[in-house]
């Protein structure tokens, strides 16, 4: 068997003693080897009245030196640092830049160390930014002259020029966690259903199995004298229709994704009592010009099987994904012209994903 000690030990092994590069590098990839920050809030920037700034604790992940050994360096700040801002030029503007940077202890200077700093630009007619080398950009200043009067404007600089907001990776369960850091990706360990976490809601992507793009649902209520409308709140997925891309809760259907759908409802009921029978799609805030689609029919003649009714509801388009977070639920209504008792409806439903 042929076999060859590596030089370097395993990284963080009881009794090892190795240099530090190794360890960033590991995790450099960890972070895709990307400059940014790990969180919305990390470093912001805010400015004070009297020509400093403050910027917020944080996380983030600054570029190595050009003469350094590659990736990226991971640093945090755990408290507020307030940075003096120079006064303006009494009738240019400039722009400053606020960057972060790492001084290795093969560089020179202080070892071990980073830094945040305001890098002054030049006064000028068109003023432009100043060269920052290897450097997390933060935000951009722009200083106004003493005699424009205006006040310093801050550009928020944190995802630019490549710079990105770096995400906890992938995970993977039986139940998506409520939130997480924005990019996140949660895979469905029972559906085969992947999200991703966009910083303010989870948004399921593309489709991994053709056969989570068709659904049918089945459901039915039953209405007792004096009950004119109700919602079918027990529907349930079909067999072998478990999941999907839709989801259900007591008996109201999210679409979760855009694209093009199509929806059609079958409403069954027989009653012997006239009057008139209504069903209909409830979608408020979906695309329709209204809130609902119907179907309403008169009804009955006063003797068993009179009442037999098949009413059908189809829609075909496209959601946006807006709409695709607002809730669809069956309704349905008898109105009795003699009184008596509401027929009992079966409805099915079937939704289909057709794409983008």
């Amino acid at each position: 068997m042929a076999e060859q000690r590596m030089p370097l030990p395993p990284l963080l092994l009881d009794g090892a003693e190795y240099h530090a590069d190794p360890i960033r590098r590991a995790l450099s990839a960890l972070a895709g080897d990307r400059a940014g920050r790990f969180a919305p809030g990390d470093l912001a920037a805010a400015m004070g009245s009297d020509y400093t700034m403050t910027v917020t604790p944080g996380r983030a992940s600054v570029p190595a030196p050009a003469d350094g050994t590659g990736g990226v360096y991971l640093v945090e700040s755990a408290a507020p640092v307030t940075l003096a801002v120079t006064p303006p030029h009494a009738t240019r503007d400039r722009i400053d830049r606020l960057v972060a940077y790492v001084v290795p202890a093969q560089a020179g200077g202080t070892p071990g160390a980073w830094y945040l700093a305001v890098r002054e630009g030049e006064p000028a007619a068109s003023p432009v930014p100043p060269a920052v080398g290897a450097a997390l950009v933060l935000y951009d200043l722009w200083v106004h002259s003493a005699a424009s009067g205006r006040p310093i404007e801050l550009s928020d600089m944190r995802l630019s020029g490549g710079q990105q907001m770096l995400a906890g990776g992938t995970l993977a369960g039986a139940e998506r966690p409520a939130t997480a850091p924005a990019g996140t990706v949660w895979t469905s360990t029972t559906t085969r259903q992947s999200w991703a976490y966009s910083g303010t809601a989870w948004r399921l992507l593309g489709v991994q199995d053709d056969t989570l793009a068709s659904h049918a649902l089945s459901g039915s209520r039953a209405w007792g004298p004096g009950v004119n409308e109700q919602a079918v709140d027990n529907l349930t997925f079909g067999p072998g229709r478990n999941g999907g891309l839709i989801e259900l809760s007591a008996g109201v259907v999210h679409l979760s994704r855009p694209g093009r759908w199509a929806l059609s409802m079958q409403a069954f009921s027989d009653d012997g009592t006239p009057g008139s029978s209504k069903v209909w799609l409830d979608w408020p805030g979906g695309p329709w010009l209204t809130r609902d689609l119907c179907d309403t029919r008169m009804r009955g003649g006063g003797f068993a099987g009179a009442g037999v009714l098949h009413q059908p509801i189809s829609w075909t388009g496209v959601v946006t994904s807006d709409q695709a977070l607002n809730a669809i639920t069956i309704r349905g209504a008898f109105t009795p012209s003699t009184g008596g008792n509401r027929p009992s409806y079966m409805v099915w439903l079937y939704v289909d994903y057709l794409g983008r």
